[in-house]
């Protein structure tokens, strides 16, 4: 089940709102947990149990790093890290050297496992990872509830793809939490506007995408238009899913952080990575980048954690040789952020800001070359084709092209924060302050209505982080 079909829109969710509000404040953890159970099961019934199994050990060994000594702490950390990533490993990066050796030599040399990823893996992983070494650190105290713990694990707003919630964020909203009509609507019309993000954009740049990937006549023109239209289709993806997952949250009475802040405005590859998926970003700075000792140790130790953190996080998001060249790309790019703020060239002279952000997109969209394709040799002739091994134009770009400008317009506007400004100054006007819960309900409808009408002509791909 995901959060844009038909049975989670028109039944899950309604069905879930409804039992939550009718039972006892006492019971509603107990229905929520119950529900993301449930949630979880509908997509993944043999790994259920492994979620389960996760969860109790981050319990138990929460609970034994709050009462042992020092040094049976440190072993205890240490095996629960071993487990917990020697988990994740298993189902992910089994297959990693193996399957990289076989797609180089373009046969099989070695026999691969292909076990099942499950789904959400990387996400729950993390939360458990980051909970179990914050108690180490003695930043909260252990949860003692077992239900409270096994809630903040498989909350199902934010199960399968994020954002990466940190227990602290959460501790007192899984204990007291404040509801309202306001927090309703407001969290209903959060859903409804990443939902719309998803179905009414980033599905349709994901069918061009595939549509100028088949043209018979590629062109230069063409295969940059379509990594410009999948990079906006991975940032609608996963942006409306995280506006849905914060929505949703805030419906139960959860506050979420946000995991986007429009990176595509941004004019250099720090602030890129501090807008886009923000949580992830905060977590390997957090468990990794600052342990390793961060930018106090000099700049070669700076350089080399940097590389590491980015290795890691290109890892992260998949089991495979492209994803690693992704990483790689753009923590090389964070480096020479480094040496040259060292060497003063910005400051000797001055670049100016759309310079920039035209370098940061422009080599974003060639570094998200290696993210969508899985096979070297893909992307390899993608990156000919965008670097001129086909012609500047031919006529089916002209026909391809030409419904698609009004789409690709919107979701450059949409990706900027010109929709959201004009939205406030509109609702804290005289007119906007009495029309704006009639002008939110009537949002909710409209894009309830489109919405259904492409889920039901089948007009969906799934969630691209599902894999992840």
């Amino acid at each position: 089940m995901v959060f844009s079909s038909l049975t989670f829109i028109y039944l899950f969710l309604p069905g879930v709102l409804l039992l939550y509000f009718c039972v006892p404040t006492k019971f509603r953890n107990a229905v929520l947990l119950a529900s993301s159970l449930f949630f979880y099961f509908c997509g993944e019934q043999i790994y259920l149990l492994l979620m389960a199994g996760e969860t109790l050990l981050t319990y138990v060994a929460g609970r034994l790093l709050e009462i042992l000594p020092d040094k049976a702490k440190k072993v205890t950390l240490a095996v629960f890290l071993v487990l917990s990533f020697g988990l994740l490993g298993l189902f992910k990066y089994a297959d990693l050297i193996p399957g990289t050796v076989n797609g180089l030599a373009g046969r099989e040399i070695f026999t691969l496992l292909r076990l099942p990823l499950p789904i959400g893996i990387s996400f729950y992983v993390f939360q458990s990872v980051s909970y179990g070494i914050d108690v180490y650190r003695g930043k909260y105290p252990a949860e003692k509830n077992l239900l409270n713990l096994s809630l903040y694990v498989s909350f199902f707003p934010q199960l399968i793809a994020g954002p990466v919630v940190r227990f602290e964020t959460v501790s007192e909203n899984l204990k007291y939490r404040t509801h309202s009509i306001a927090r309703l609507s407001e969290g209903l019309f959060r859903f409804t506007l990443g939902l719309g993000k998803k179905v009414l954009i980033a599905d349709r740049l994901y069918a061009f995408c595939d549509t100028a990937a088949a043209a018979a006549s590629p062109s230069l023109l063409l295969s940059w238009t379509e990594g410009l239209a999948f990079l906006l289709y991975v940032y609608f993806d996963f942006s409306g899913y995280s506006d849905m997952a914060i929505g949703l949250a805030r419906c139960f009475g959860f506050d979420l952080p946000e995991n986007f802040d429009y990176p595509l405005i941004s004019t250099g590859f720090r602030e890129f990575w501090r807008r886009w998926h923000i949580s992830l970003g905060s977590w390997f700075r957090d468990y990794v980048y600052i342990p390793l000792g961060g930018s106090r140790k000099g700049l070669l130790i700076h350089l080399r954690n940097l590389l590491t953190v980015w290795v890691l996080t290109g890892l992260w998001h998949g089991a495979s040789l492209n994803f690693v060249l992704w990483g790689l790309s753009f923590g090389i790019m964070l480096i020479a952020e480094v040496l040259l703020e060292k060497t003063g060239l910005f400051k000797k002279k001055k670049i100016p800001a759309v310079l920039k952000h035209i370098l940061v997109l422009t080599l974003t969209v060639l570094f998200f070359v290696w993210f969508r394709f899985t096979d070297l040799r893909d992307a390899l002739t993608q990156y000919g084709r965008m670097f001129g091994t086909v012609p500047l134009w031919t006529g089916s770009t002209a026909y391809l092209l030409k419904g698609f400008w009004v789409l690709l317009s919107m979701a450059c506007l949409g990706a900027t924060p010109l929709p959201k400004i004009l939205y406030k100054k509109a609702e804290n006007s005289a007119a906007g302050r009495v029309l704006a819960p009639f002008l939110r309900s009537a949002f909710i409808v409209f894009i309830l209505i489109f919405v259904t009408a492409y889920l039901v002509d089948g007009s969906f791909s799934p969630f691209l982080y599902f894999r992840f």
